[in-house]
């Protein structure tokens, strides 16, 4: 099991959008397993119906500090590579919101037609401006390396132009993707591959200084594993 590749898009600031649209990671190859996550930053506006691209199932939901009425909605989505990709994945929405960003994380050898081997999520009741260290939550798997990913994401806030972001992975986990769109959103995604099953432990991102309506994920995912060995029995 191997991360391949990771693609974002972000698009706000300007003319409300009403789809994202997002490049195949780059190398994606037949039986890759992708993770997409999809960010709605949603300033009063109603919650829209979301259409994914072709066969992308959806996985989880949850939202930021404010939810439905203001803030953030996260979508988490996921497919395994056919033998012919397009080019790039469109997601669309039936209304405006503020701002919609999408990240595509693909890898090698998970099995997607499994399903999840756990998830959860911490969605914070207040911003980070006073503080600097967010827990994704501990989930418990029941299968041994599985691919466990840590996402911390946080919503666009009126002083987050001016605010530099300045993360760390939590410990022993590599970041795929770390970064801040100043106009929808900050995202850093981690991962590791999970050396036993059961309770993963929380994982700590922290931050030096940044400020929004954060919401931490945690979500395993199985290993496609070792094809069985035939026993051959010998002809006497």
């Amino acid at each position: 099991m191997a991360f391949r590749a990771v693609a974002s898009a972000f698009d706000g600031g300007g003319a409300k959008p009403t789809s994202i649209v997002v490049t195949k990671p780059t190398g994606v190859a037949e039986n890759d397993g992708m993770v997409g996550l999809l960010i709605l930053h949603h300033a009063g506006e109603a919650l829209p119906t979301v259409t994914p691209p072709a066969g992308w199932t959806l996985v989880e939901t949850f939202q930021s500090n404010g939810g439905a009425t203001s803030g953030g909605e996260y979508f988490l989505y996921t497919k395994s590579a056919g033998s012919s990709e397009p080019a790039n994945y469109t997601w669309s929405i039936d209304s405006e919101v503020s701002g919609m960003g999408g990240v595509i994380l693909a890898y090698t050898s998970i099995d997607i037609n499994k399903g999840t081997d756990g998830f959860d999520v911490d969605a914070s009741s207040s911003d980070i401006s006073t503080a600097d260290n967010f827990d994704a939550p501990s989930i418990t798997t029941t299968a041994k390396r599985d691919q466990l990913i840590c996402i911390f994401v946080g919503d666009q806030d009126t002083d987050y132009s001016q605010v530099e972001l300045d993360a760390s992975e939590p410990s022993g986990m590599t970041a795929r993707i770390a970064t801040l769109s100043d106009t929808v959103c900050a995202v850093v995604i981690a991962d590791v591959i999970a050396s036993a099953e059961g309770a993963t432990g929380v994982k700590n991102f922290t931050f030096l200084d940044t400020k929004s309506t954060p919401a931490t994920a945690s979500i395993a995912l199985f290993n496609l594993g070792r094809a069985s060995k035939k026993l051959v029995t010998p002809i006497i």
